[in-house]
């Protein structure tokens, strides 16, 4: 186990290798896409609030922290928090501490369902990066990965169960920093439901730095949820680069309950004709929290439908940021897109910055965008009252039916009966 100590001044190739690296460890990326992304790293530096992007998100809790680099795990992690499927079947992947876990994964035999574990190196090919990113996150990430998981829906199959990625960090006696890397592909006429969940489980200061390329093929479908809690005392960063082929429909769906630091950076490049894509997400940071949503859709082809629609709930001291950019090409006429960020501020502590953003060069384009933040309706919470419910009661309903559009967007049922629960235990708490 080797211990790192980060810092926020200029990284130099032996600053990054003195950080990150293992000692006689094999890293599970081909060598050239290590190499390019540790030349790009070697120029550059951790992002700072001087960035736009990083404006209102300041990196410090994650750069004042000591590491560990853990290479073995011993425990016996049977009782992993998860969400009840009761009887029914699911594609279950497991990755502790960013290493795949094959004794506590199960694949459902009989579904066409192709799952390639990235320290296993079957298939480099399928490994190859899409990002243009100048994201630091990133390229650490190419650089360093500890392991991932690539899933593939065959040409025309209709995944019948759910694919369930469990990220689980264990820092009770451990510092943990890990760099996961996840390929998920919808071939052409495919489609499948991912989980994607990330939580720790102790309170030990954590880096978990996530890295999720996906793409659909003609006519594919993908919904891709993603669930983040009890992450107290863990800086998480989850890029998630979208490439979507004409007809496809891609929806994400991202639940952030909880955690010291969230960063979920978005990119959804639109590359051909009568493509859809749905980003929403739900994000409820309290205490001393931070939440950082950050997307952009890029319209490159005509005829293409894009929404966001980003929904806060903030309490105490908390803050969060939206920053939401619809970017439409030339090319892309007859674009349809809308944006929308509301957030309800609990206290007068809290903090909420919104920036939608509009990039258009085409001029047949129906684009909307929109930010709204304020307190609970006084006057509506005083009516319920008058009809016999209690002001807790009566502010928690308010607080659920504000989420509710995006929560009846969840397919997955148990997934999305496990969320409402969740989002009732924070509300009671």
């Amino acid at each position: 186990m080797n211990t790192v100590q980060t810092q926020s001044n200029n990284l130099t190739l032996s600053k990054l290798i003195e950080l990150f690296e293992i000692d006689n460890h094999e890293y599970v990326l081909p060598e050239a896409s290590r190499m390019a992304s540790l030349q790009f790293l070697a120029a550059g530096a951790f992002p700072t609030t001087r960035v736009e992007k990083w404006k209102h998100t300041s990196l410090k809790p994650l750069v004042e922290n000591q590491y560990s680099l853990p290479t073995n795990l011993s425990k016996n992690y049977s009782d992993i928090k998860s969400v009840d499927f009761g009887t029914g079947l699911v594609h279950k992947l497991v990755f502790i501490n960013g290493i795949y876990q094959k004794q506590l994964s199960n694949i459902v035999i009989g579904e066409q369902l192709i799952v390639d574990e990235l320290s296993a190196k079957s298939a480099p090919q399928n490994w190859e990066n899409q990002s243009t990113s100048d994201s630091v996150f990133i390229h650490l990430n190419i650089a360093f990965a500890n392991d991932g998981i690539y899933v593939e829906a065959p040409a025309n199959a209709a995944l019948k169960y759910p694919v369930y990625i469990i990220q689980m960090i264990d820092n009770e006696e451990l510092n943990p920093v890990i760099h996961l890397r996840n390929k998920i592909v919808a071939k052409k006429g495919s489609s499948i439901k991912i989980i994607h969940q990330v939580h720790s489980t102790g309170n030990m200061p954590a880096l978990c730095n996530i890295y999720t390329e996906i793409s659909t093929e003609p006519n594919a479908h993908l919904e891709y949820n993603v669930v983040q809690f009890d992450l107290q005392n863990v800086s998480l960063v989850s890029n998630l680069n979208l490439q979507q082929s004409r007809d496809s429909k891609l929806e994400t769906n991202t639940i952030s309950l909880s955690g010291k630091l969230i960063r979920n950076e978005v990119v959804a490049n639109l590359n051909q004709a009568n493509a859809e894509v749905q980003l929403r997400g739900i994000y409820m940071p309290r205490n001393n929290e931070h939440t950082d949503n950050t997307l952009q859709i890029k319209h490159n082809a005509p005829n293409c439908q894009s929404n966001q629609l980003y929904k806060g709930i903030i309490d105490n001291v908390a803050s969060s940021t939206f920053l939401g950019q619809i970017y439409v090409d030339r090319e892309g006429q007859k674009t349809n897109a809308y944006q929308s960020n509301k957030n309800i501020l609990l206290t007068d502590t809290c903090r909420s910055y919104s920036k939608p953003q509009l990039e258009i060069y085409a001029d047949d384009v129906k684009c909307t965008h929109g930010s709204t933040s304020g307190q609970m309706d006084k006057d509506m919470l005083f009516y319920l009252q008058t009809r016999g419910i209690g002001f807790e009661n009566a502010r928690r309903l308010m607080l659920i039916a504000f989420l509710s559009d995006i929560l009846q967007a969840i397919t997955i049922e148990p997934l999305a009966q496990w969320v409402v629960n969740e989002i009732h235990n924070r509300l009671d708490s």
